[in-house]
């Protein structure tokens, strides 16, 4: 196209009708090139970054993070960016295993869109998101006042655990959502996910 990528271009705009009559320039337009890149990661942390969670924090808009198979210990927050986290070789090959912190393997809490994407993961190990004065929700994907895209995940062996003795009310071993915002979920399989 011979656009340089995180350039401002700005353009004016005129008419021509068929008799000939040219409008006056239209106000000054102006369109952004942005760079999205395409991010490789790998289980032995030999990737573009040592973790997903890494080039989830470095990514930009539209970014794209790639896992290759395998099994990646750890607990993903999108921080409310719009980009794609999927794995390549779906979700029996790759795992997202978050048995190592007391918390939901993953989170969206910061506002996110549609555009925010999750395609392609087991999704096990989950203990859910404690909110101020609550108790432990969604084990495995907590979705607080967000609106991601979750494609083709298999949920299961989450949960949370209400360690008091007056043993209140928890929700979603596999999945707490709450928020009034669209969302879309598409082919999960959930399965021995639990409350206790």
């Amino acid at each position: 196209s011979g656009l340089v990528p995180g350039t401002t271009y700005y353009f004016a705009i005129r008419a021509v009708d068929e008799a000939g009559n040219r409008s006056p320039l239209a106000g000054s337009p102006s369109a952004s090139t942005t760079i999205v890149r395409t991010w490789r990661i790998t289980a032995d942390r030999s990737g573009d970054a040592p973790t997903l969670q890494a080039a989830i924090d470095a990514a930009g808009p539209e970014d794209v993070i790639r896992a290759g198979p395998g099994l990646y210990p750890e607990n993903l927050d999108f921080r409310g960016k719009a980009i794609v986290v999927e794995s390549e070789a779906g979700a029996l090959a790759t795992t997202l295993d978050g048995s190592a912190s007391r918390t939901a393997v993953v989170t969206f809490r910061s506002g996110e869109s549609l555009d925010a994407v999750l395609a392609g993961f087991t999704i096990t190990g989950g203990f859910g998101v404690t909110l101020p004065g609550g108790l432990p929700d969604g084990g495995g994907i907590f979705i607080l006042d967000a609106s991601p895209t979750i494609l083709n995940n298999i949920i299961v062996e989450n949960g949370v655990v209400d360690g008091s003795p007056a043993r209140r009310t928890h929700r979603g071993g596999a999945i707490f959502i709450v928020g009034e915002d669209p969302l879309l979920i598409r082919e999960p399989l959930i399965r021995g996910n639990r409350i206790r």
